[in-house]
């Protein structure tokens, strides 16, 4: 047999690599390095190939064998970068991909990639310019496009996040792209209610509708392996026991995962079976808590929605309740296969999923008042206290006994940097100006160090850096430390805050919030109303600042409160937990009837 010269070998390597037999691929190159054990690109290649089948300490080994014979090569220098972030080294990334840029300013990926590095690191500000520099480079990159937008929303610059996501939608038509726009839309003052309906129904019409639509020659299946009919199973009993379905991505550390955790624990065994579909890649101690509370967990990661879907047709689910609307990782399109005979919104957030197939959404009688039209095709059930039951993950602090503070009073609000829009802005710097020598508290990921930009903010409202103080994200025990030398909680809106709010309360902060028009602009007056504050509810942003300034005057109101709100947070029904899943579980079975 003639012996293959090496451009044949190299030929051949590069075909199978191409067809993924990487192992065969590396060993003909390791071949040709034997020949030319100084050949950069032989080198580099075949450190790409172990990069792939995740020998990240050999590729690492190879790439910078290259770079020691060709230190001027920009692809040697990105794909070490790559390595090291596969290697969870992002900082050392920064600066390989910052060498390639520099070797090659039109590098659209290198630039994608330094982007991807610096968001790890929480340097958002940096992150976005390096984003936008690879859109400029190759305007159809969807994946840049996508950063960018979430990082422009996580800087709370939602109106640049919305445009982003429309501009990447139209380069890359996915729902996954589509539920990235709805999601963001929510933060935008500027998108109103109509808008985002609008959009909703866009979505639904756009990528639910085909999955219920018959395809010939299949009765039952759409195309997609869609579903259209209801579960034949149903045992139609009003008083039965019934099987609900809870289907999250975030049964860990997480939001959700708190509020889950009493409804699990609480629940009525005899009257309700309950299936956790669970798509948890990485559990952790949450997760182990939650399941010991469930009666069927399935693990859902790598599921299709489709495959998902059959599988909670053969578990013969009565209720399914969906905790993510369009967030991240959602299962949208496995509720659009209508699964279960009942299905439900719940928890993700207070809005419309614009999802036809969702029957039902959950709310309570302050966020969606009783006798106001609600949006979405979804009928609204209405708990009739409390939409969340707030128990603490660990033990918490107690609550510091704080000074007087005066004039020195210290605003605080530890809410998403998402939240944080320019009209909250302009509202939050008036009451900073009334109060010349207060301070305001945020905490935002990278601190100081990734949002130069909100400070700048600030200052265009006549605000001094020095009066706004910026956290970096901690631990959840340092995180509760920063309310002991807070005075009080400022909401967001439109996007109120939640969790934060009940944090705020449960550590000593009385919270101001601004009433919205929807049941994610009134978070703060469900909590504020359930726990017997409601005069701390602004219903105009003048109302908003005589509120915080009465509350920043009235030292002995703000002592008052500090010793007083946690045990009125505790006997308040935002903390009742048998109560509360009392009522949740007679909603369901209000569903069903």
């Amino acid at each position: 047999m003639p012996q293959l010269d090496p451009q044949q070998l190299l030929a051949q390597a590069q075909n199978l690599a191409a067809s993924g037999r990487l192992a065969e691929a590396e060993a003909i190159l390791r071949r040709l390095i034997q020949i030319a054990p100084r050949h950069a690109d032989l080198l580099n290649q075949t450190g790409l190939l172990c990069l792939r089948q995740g020998k990240l300490d050999e590729a690492e080994r190879l790439i910078r064998a290259a770079i020691a014979v060709n230190a001027s090569s920009p692809p040697c220098h990105a794909n070490l970068g790559g390595v090291l972030l596969a290697q969870g080294r992002p900082g050392d990334a920064v600066e390989s991909f910052r060498r390639a840029i520099a070797l090659n300013p039109g590098d659209a990926m290198a630039q994608y990639n330094l982007g991807v590095a610096l968001r790890q690191l929480n340097r958002l500000d940096e992150a976005i310019d390096a984003y936008r520099q690879a859109v400029n480079l190759k305007g159809d990159d969807a994946r840049a496009l996508n950063n960018l937008a979430s990082s422009l929303r996580a800087q709370g610059r939602v109106a640049e996040a919305v445009a982003c996501f429309k501009k990447c939608l139209e380069v890359s038509p996915t729902a996954e792209s589509h539920s990235n726009l709805l999601y963001a839309m929510w933060f935008d003052p500027g998108s109103s209610p109509a808008d985002i309906l609008a959009e909703h129904e866009r979505w639904a019409q756009r990528w639910a509708a085909p999955l219920l639509s018959p395809s010939p020659g299949t009765p039952g299946e759409g195309r997609g392996g869609g579903l259209s009919a209801a579960p034949p199973h149903i045992d139609r009993n009003p008083d039965r026991r019934l099987r609900i379905g809870y289907v999250s991505p975030d049964f860990r550390q997480h939001v959700i995962a708190l509020f889950m955790q009493p409804i699990l624990h609480h629940r009525d065994r005899t009257a309700f079976e309950v299936f956790c579909y669970a798509d948890v890649p990485e559990p952790d101690f949450m997760t182990a808590r939650l399941k010991a509370d469930a009666d069927t967990w399935v693990q859902t990661t790598g599921l299709s929605d489709a495959d998902l879907a059959q599988r909670i047709r053969a578990d013969k689910i009565d209720i399914l309740v969906d905790l993510t609307a369009h967030m991240a990782r959602n299962r949208m399109l496995t509720f659009a296969r209508r699964p279960a005979p009942v299905q439900v919104s719940y928890l993700a957030y207070a809005g419309t999923t614009g999802l036809p197939a969702m029957d039902f959404r959950l709310s309570d009688v302050h966020l969606d008042p009783p006798g106001i039209q609600t949006l979405g095709p979804e009928r609204v059930i209405r708990l009739p206290e409390t939409y969340w039951c707030y128990q603490p993950q660990i033990d918490l602090p107690e609550v510091s006994v704080r000074p007087a503070a005066g004039a020195q009073i210290v605003f605080a609000c530890y809410n998403a940097c998402a939240k944080i829009n320019p009209p909250v802005i302009a509202l939050w710097s008036r009451i900073l100006q009334q109060l010349q020598q207060s301070r305001l508290r945020l905490v935002v990921g990278g601190g100081k160090l990734g949002n130069a930009h909100l400070k700048q903010s600030f200052a265009e409202h006549g605000i001094p850096p020095e009066r706004i103080e910026l956290h970096d994200k901690t631990r959840y025990e340092s995180y509760f430390l920063l309310y002991h030398d807070a005075d009080i909680a400022l909401d967001p809106f439109p996007y109120n805050g939640g969790t934060t709010t009940l944090d705020a309360l449960y550590m000593g902060l009385p919270v101001v919030t601004l009433a919205g028009s929807s049941g994610m602009s009134r978070a703060g007056v469900s909590i504020l109303s359930n726990a017997g504050l409601a005069d701390r509810i602004a219903a105009s942003p003048d109302d908003y600042i005589r509120l915080a300034m009465d509350l920043a005057k009235d030292t002995p109101r703000l002592a008052e409160l500090r010793r007083t709100l946690r045990q009125r947070l505790i006997r308040s029904p935002l903390m009742d937990a048998p109560r509360f899943v009392r009522n949740l579980e007679s909603a369901y079975r209000t569903m069903w009837r």
